[in-house]
């Protein structure tokens, strides 16, 4: 085994995490999730049974079908901001800190990829977001959170860089770059997005700025679920006495993290009591006895999986519909490519003003970028292909690139390069 063997980069996404190590031949990306159908990826996903044990990655998926009153944890990475270092999640009769929960996924990848390489791994670089939040505090508490989880797994030695700085990395070293270029990586995945502005030249690479901000397609998709289907889930309807339901009771269902302070249990009861009281007064509907079984039966993360596919399908055709059909619910609501532009104005606004905030720090404009790499699978969408291609013209972005293994391999390279 090569001396790097013991040196491994991770990628811990908000939806998928990879590792690979350098080899004397380039980067290894290892195959970590045996029950995945791609075993490179593990989905960053974490089941709990009350009967003690727990599965990761695929396996929590399959295992919280099968037993979904137990609990479901999504959106570590994603929730970093928004706890303390010492604050506690109760999951049955443990309780478990963010980085206790970071542990336990970075855990099993560290003993997968030992196994695939038959040798220890006590060293790690870790990719980070530009900044997990404005708040220069809570950004640097993140990733002091990040790095306990590490260090919480096993490895003695953890170094960070940033997500677009390793996929810049991983690019300037193949010989397709080995020609003077400037280039900007957007790293757009399911949590944030992050740019790194990098010129090459003379045999090294200088990065010239660097930006980040807290929008991904995990974003994308709640801002689907509200203005595309609460309507269907009695968004707007009246309840009990003629009352408006009230805009937290969706909170828990649009942003299926909130489980981490709410359990399905007591959420589906709160539904539940939210329909007595509608049947009581007459006033119940089947919009409300659709939300009730949406919820019940904890169908929310299977309605995220076909916002998810419509809103991918829009890269190939012109409108697709959100379809949804399971246990008397049918759901069918159109969906355009227009309608993109429309419903992730905001969105749209904030990414297209990161990239000339970037490029003007960098002391470049859009013509003086070569080429626009992509990274994180958020990348492909449609609406994100046209306001780079409208920025940079098609020619300097390329569809058809590596997505998910650039972060990766880059985060290799460097774990594999022993310096102070």
């Amino acid at each position: 085994m090569d001396r790097q063997s013991g040196r491994a980069g991770i990628d811990f996404g908000t939806s998928n995490t990879l590792a690979a190590v350098r080899t004397p031949d380039g980067v290894r990306v290892c195959e970590i999730d045996p029950v995945n159908a791609d075993p490179h990826l593990l989905p960053t996903l974490l089941y709990f049974s009350r009967y003690g044990w727990r599965r990761i990655g695929r396996a929590a998926t399959h295992a919280y079908h099968k037993e979904p009153d137990d609990r479901y944890i999504r959106g570590l990475k994603w929730a970093l901001p928004d706890y303390a270092p010492d604050e506690t999640i109760r999951i049955f009769e443990r309780r478990y800190t963010v980085s206790d929960l970071i542990g336990l996924v970075l855990g099993a990848v560290r003993e997968q990829v030992e196994a695939e390489l038959g040798t220890p791994v006590s060293h790690v670089t870790l990719g980070r977001p530009v900044r997990f939040s404005p708040d220069a505090r809570v950004d640097t508490q993140a990733g002091e959170m990040l790095r306990a989880g590490a260090e919480a797994a096993g490895f003695e030695s953890v170094r960070f860089l940033t997500e677009p700085e390793a996929a810049t990395r991983y690019y300037f070293a193949t010989e397709e770059a080995l020609t003077d270029a400037t280039v900007l990586v957007f790293d757009f995945g399911g949590g944030t997005l992050d740019l790194c502005l990098a010129r090459f030249g003379r045999g090294e690479y200088q990065v010239l700025s660097t930006g980040g901000v807290s929008i991904g397609g995990s974003l994308l998709d709640q801002v689907l679920f509200e203005k595309k289907l609460l309507h269907h889930l009695g968004k707007g309807v009246r309840w009990g006495r003629g009352l408006d339901l009230p805009n937290h009771i969706f909170t828990r269902l649009v942003n299926p993290d909130e489980a981490w302070r709410l359990s399905e249990v007591e959420y589906a009861r709160m539904v539940r009591g939210i329909l007595n009281d509608s049947t009581a007064w007459g006033t119940s509907t089947p919009q409300l006895r659709t939300f009730y079984t949406v919820v019940s039966r904890r169908m929310g993360p299977d309605l995220f999986n076909a916002i998810e596919t419509a809103k991918m399908r829009l890269s190939e055709v012109e409108e697709t519909e959100i379809r949804f059909s399971r246990e008397g619910v049918e759901i069918l609501e159109p969906l355009t490519r227009a309608e993109l532009w429309t419903l992730f104005r905001e969105q749209l606004d904030a990414i297209r003003a990161l990239i000339l905030e970037v490029l003007g720090r960098g002391g470049r404009s859009a013509r003086n970028v070569d080429r626009v790499l992509l990274a994180g699978g958020s990348s492909a969408l449609i609406c994100v292909q046209e306001l780079l291609q409208d920025l940079f013209g098609p020619e300097r972005v390329p569809v058809r690139q590596d997505l998910f293994t650039s972060i990766v391999s880059g985060l290799a390279l460097d774990a594999g390069t022993e310096r102070a």
